[in-house]
């Protein structure tokens, strides 16, 4: 049955909605259980103050889009929201990220491939040199929309590497 609470919910924007939910702990259940939580977006690193990182890793919140902007100084951290068996991500954005290890982008592939619907990856580098292509292949069942873009002056081996994900 259609509920009140939704034609309500659904003209407010994603911060809104998070806000609304330190409304009452009734409004708080409601909405953790709503497909309305399909409207937010997180985004990272900007919410990475004041703990915000830290409770999304732990949150039992059923989140599904992340976009992700400069975020080499959180690798650890997206790897770690990603991993949130809570989260099912739909759509992921990475841009202007460097991570570690290409373990990293290995574990959030991983960790969405069986939910994901649009995924991209934009100027996304690895400080670890890289030889080899995925370690493991991956299943995308979901998979609508598939967004590799280069970083400028990338090794072909990282270029080659994302490549893979497409076969």
């Amino acid at each position: 049955p259609f509920d009140v609470n939704d034609l309500v919910f659904q003209h407010l924007s994603g911060k809104e909605l998070l806000d609304s939910t330190l409304v009452s702990p009734e409004w708080n259940y409601y909405l953790n259980r709503s497909p309305i939580l399909k409207k937010i977006t997180l985004v990272l690193p900007n919410i990475s103050e004041n703990g915000y990182l830290y409770y999304l890793m732990r949150s039992t919140r059923k989140y599904r889009n992340l976009r992700v902007e400069d975020g080499s100084r959180i690798a650890n951290e997206i790897v770690e929201v990603v991993a949130n068996p809570y989260h099912k991500f739909n759509n992921i954005s990475i841009s202007r990220t460097e991570f570690f290890l290409k373990k990293q982008i290995e574990q959030i592939i991983l960790n969405c491939c069986l939910s994901i619907e649009s995924l991209t990856l934009d100027c996304v580098t690895f400080k670890e040199k890289i030889e080899d292509e995925l370690s493991t292949s991956y299943d995308f069942p979901k998979l609508k929309n598939l967004h590799l873009l280069y970083a400028p002056r990338t090794p072909p081996s990282i270029n080659k590497y994302f490549a893979s994900f497409n076969s």
